[in-house]
């Protein structure tokens, strides 16, 4: 279960969404909530001082505001640095189980070279990173696995499951593959009943594949749906996500380097990039 929560504000609205989704984890788990801004000390010390000053302000403000259950499990955290590496130092210092954060800016020219906040925490951070895009209006309702048969999709279910996040959901499987051989066939021109049937066959051997992958021993229960789509991994939790419906993604995290990362992207990135519900990311040391 959830013990320690680090939010980490930058003090826009996309945070205020975010700390909605925190303050009610952290009250359904009875957790501690760190309230943290990091102040990018790549400037003047003067101006540092006084950014540092105004953040003390807003975060105490920020937990007083905080419901009355919830002040005494809640402190507020000022640091300096750069951002994505001081929040990660922060969560580990903290050992924080969950980091929240809000969504992040689409700029995509800028993110293609640097990489956006939360996939650098991910990244570097080896914590579970819950990035929020919808307001908490109570716990989520239902929950998309994106399933690759690789240690990373394990990995980010067995987390998950620990947190407490699938608890009560509704949840759906997704394996997303591309049929390769369905366009072979039709090109030498089989029949489509015969196309049909080998796709018919190919799926069948993919859902059996993905239940061996996720047996009710990991899941601690049989999923709600369990899903193989012929189309990109983003596209096909997307589709899933409305079809459910779900408010929430559970996805792992590769560990590209930065040229491979710069050249494939990776489905973490997409998703974290183009799905507007709340994606939960487990990199691989978490």
């Amino acid at each position: 279960m959830i013990r320690t929560i680090l939010f980490a504000t930058d003090f826009s609205a996309r945070s205020d969404v975010a700390l909605a989704r925190a303050v009610e984890l952290a009250t359904r788990f009875e957790a501690a909530l760190v309230l943290l801004h990091v102040v990018d000390d790549d400037q003047p010390a003067s101006d540092v001082a006084t950014f540092v000053n105004l953040a003390e302000e807003r975060l105490g403000a920020m937990c007083r505001a905080l419901p009355e259950a919830l002040q005494p499990r809640a402190r507020p955290l000022v640091v300096r640095g750069d951002p994505f590496v001081a929040i990660a130092d922060a969560a580990a210092r903290e050992a924080a189980d969950l980091v929240v954060l809000g969504a992040h800016r689409r700029q995509a020219l800028r993110d293609i070279f640097t990489g956006t906040t939360a996939e650098r925490v991910i990244r570097t951070g080896g914590k579970p990173v819950l990035m929020v895009s919808a307001a908490a209006a109570g716990p989520h309702k239902g929950a998309v696995i994106g399933i690759d048969f690789s240690e990373g999709s394990r990995h980010a279910v067995d987390a998950a499951r620990a947190l407490g996040l699938l608890d009560n959901l509704p949840l759906c499987l997704v394996h997303s593959y591309r049929n390769v051989a369905k366009a072979q066939m039709q090109y030498v021109g089989l029949d489509a009943d015969s196309v049909a049937k080998q796709v018919e066959t190919d799926v069948s051997k993919l859902m059996s594949a993905v239940s061996v992958e996720m047996p009710e021993a990991r899941l601690g229960r049989r999923p709600d749906k369990v899903a193989v789509v012929d189309t990109d991994a983003c596209t096909a939790i997307a589709q899933w996500v409305d079809a459910l419906p779900a408010d929430l993604v559970v996805i792992g995290a590769r560990g590209l380097n930065a040229v491979e990362r710069l050249l494939l992207g990776s489905v973490a990135d997409a998703v974290l990039r183009n799905i507007t519900c709340d994606v939960l990311v487990v990199p691989p040391s978490a």
